[in-house]
């Protein structure tokens, strides 16, 4: 039996882009994801990801999206910085690639709102 601690990374992205766009699919999601994994892999960093299709209810209203989480998995231990930047890296990849304004990351101890003005003009 292996034991570290306790870390998860929470990421929460509209499947829709923008506010009235085109709405992305979950095959989408996971090939963002799995091309992010198998760049990670060149480099020897190992991360596990889970993708979980939700709901985002608001006042008059909702939309689909994705829940993509991340956490510290005993066998290839990560810190919990690390994790939290790798989370990061992802949403903002998913804020340009689904188009949106802004997208939640909550981790164990903090929620960050990765905003569209975050990400440098390319």
């Amino acid at each position: 039996m292996k034991i570290e601690n306790t870390f998860t990374a929470t990421i929460y992205v509209s499947a829709k882009e923008h506010y009235d766009g085109i709405t992305h699919t979950y095959q989408e999601t996971e090939q963002i994801c799995q091309k992010y994994l198998d760049k990670i892999y060149q480099y020897k960093q190992h991360l596990g990801l889970t993708i979980t299709p939700t709901n985002f209810l608001y006042r008059n209203g909702g939309e689909n999206g994705f829940i993509i989480g991340l956490i510290n998995y005993p066998r290839f231990p990560s810190s919990d910085e690390e994790i939290t930047r790798k989370a990061i890296e992802i949403a903002k990849m998913f804020l340009n690639k689904f188009s949106q304004y802004r997208i939640s990351v909550v981790t164990s101890n903090c929620t960050y709102l990765i905003d569209k003005s975050d990400i440098k003009a390319k």
